[in-house]
């Protein structure tokens, strides 16, 4: 096993280490529960289920991140997820969060999530080799380096025409369609 950790690689304490995330997490929680406090119990909910991805994509004994959905959970959380608690925060008190616009969110949201696949896929596909001898099994090691290659490709190509599908069927307005570029 390759020790790429910077924790074992450093031989930094373990104390020390889980003290510093305990205060991360402890200054992180601060503006979320002010905006808790402004906007109400979705927030709190919605930032849970964000933090219980952030820390169990690497921690714990089988970590998101050495699994074949991690390219999915990633990519889902940073292209939509993030996007649509902004929203939330942004219309609260103004709008209603409906399921309505958090289907638009996803449609409009689509192109970016299918580039944020391919670039996590394109990651652990560069990673393969050293995943392979951590232990850790993502998608690329499922597939192996070519179709994990051929699928980045799909994906690119997917997110690139995707505005122009949605400006098509009438699902958003054309200035969308700049985002292909």
């Amino acid at each position: 096993m390759t020790d790429i950790n910077p924790i074992g690689r450093l031989k930094l304490p373990l104390t020390d280490v889980r003290n510093l995330v305990w205060i991360s997490y402890f200054i992180s929680a601060i503006p979320g529960i002010i905006l808790v406090y402004r906007t109400g119990w979705p927030v709190l909910i919605m930032g849970i289920v964000g933090y219980f991805i952030g820390i169990f994509y690497t921690a714990g004994p089988k970590p998101l991140n050495a699994t074949p959905i991690c390219e999915l959970v990633v990519s889902f959380f940073i292209s939509y997820f993030i996007i649509l608690v902004s929203i939330y925060v942004t219309i609260y008190g103004v709008y209603p969060l409906t399921w309505n616009l958090a289907l638009t969110t996803v449609i409009r949201c689509l192109p970016l999530t299918l580039i944020f696949y391919a670039l996590q896929l394109a990651n652990n596909t560069c990673d393969l080799h050293e995943d392979l001898n951590n232990g850790r099994h993502t998608l690329a090691s499922y597939t192996g380096k070519k179709n994990a290659l051929k699928i980045i490709k799909a994906l690119i190509i997917a997110g690139l025409l995707f505005p122009i599908a949605v400006v098509l069927f009438g699902l958003a307005k054309w200035p969308l369609i700049f985002s292909c570029f």
